[in-house]
């Protein structure tokens, strides 16, 4: 037998990506970061010590890098708190590959081969409150950051023309574009979710991902976990199905949210009707139990 004829046919799943991804972009921005404030902390330092006379505002490291070192900050969070979550479910999703009936899901899909039509696709969207809050995100950043310029370039925020002007002319480079990036993007199929079934196997996508597929007679392991930054709400559900080569996940959306979120493009009776169906689908073109990974379950503990 081959290498990787013995590889692919073990009790072995491919490890999730994401957590690479996340480690390098973090190391990057935690680098990037560093230099920033070291740059900042250096410049004002050679200031107070030569005292040339001019406020630490007018210094042309500040102006250049402070704004960049909290938007740095910020990003850093937001990959290091993702980080965090997919390492957990790694954790689990090979526990459960491993065999550890622990994490079995009380309630298993129940096997049928004739619930969904085949080939049958699955589509979802963001939904308006999704671009709303973007909206609202991106708005105080570019009000922030153009504020910030006029105020290291000592011009009062007063109702004069030429500094309203500059004002809103430093605004909308940094709003305009964004916000055009944002439309195109919601409007445009490169955001949505797409499931396809087929006699083959299960292909799924989730917004600017990439499209992966895992043939039934491949898979390895059939989990399900909270989706980030629902969790807690249990407003929607991650799935996913993974082989050795690929890892295919897709997101059952329950309920509404009010920080928006991807919606169903069909009515949301037919939608979950869909949705359960595919999961009786998987467990009969697999032959797999599926695996409950949610955070909030008490870990190494049977479930109820």
């Amino acid at each position: 037998m081959k290498a990787q004829e013995y590889f692919e046919n073990r009790n072995v799943i491919k490890a999730n990506p994401f957590l690479e991804t996340f480690r390098i972009q973090r190391f990057l921005w935690i680098f990037l970061s560093s230099i920033m404030l070291a740059l900042i902390l250096v410049s004002v330092f050679i200031d107070a010590i030569l005292d040339g006379g001019s406020h630490f505002s007018h210094n042309p490291v500040l102006i250049v890098f402070l704004y960049p070192l909290v938007l740095s900050t910020f990003t850093l969070i937001l990959y290091t708190l993702q980080m965090r979550y997919w390492k957990r479910i790694e954790e689990r999703r090979f526990a459960a590959v491993g065999g550890n009936r622990l994490f079995l899901a009380a309630e298993q899909p129940t096997p049928d081969t004739a619930s969904l039509p085949l080939p049958t696709t699955i589509t979802s969207r963001p939904g308006k409150k999704t671009f709303l809050l973007t909206v609202g995100l991106v708005l105080p950043m570019a009000l922030l950051f153009a504020g910030w310029q006029m105020w290291l370039d000592s011009f009062p925020l007063l109702p004069h023309s030429n500094h309203l002007l500059s004002f809103f002319v430093l605004f909308s480079m940094v709003f305009v574009p964004v916000l055009v990036f944002f439309l195109v993007l919601f409007l445009t199929p490169l955001s949505h979710g797409k499931i396809t079934v087929t006699e083959s196997g299960l292909t799924a996508r989730q917004g600017m991902e990439k499209t992966h597929t895992v043939m039934w007679q491949e898979a390895r392991l059939f989990a399900m976990y909270g989706t980030y930054g629902r969790q807690k709400s249990g407003a929607s559900i991650t799935y996913e199905l993974s082989s050795a080569r690929a890892i295919a996940r897709w997101t059952w959306v329950l309920r509404k949210t009010y920080w928006g979120g991807l919606e169903p493009t069909i009515p949301r009776d037919e939608y979950n009707r869909q949705m359960q169906a595919l999961l009786s689908l998987v467990a009969a073109k697999t032959g797999l139990p599926l695996y409950d990974l949610r955070e909030d379950l008490p870990k190494g503990e049977p479930k109820d």
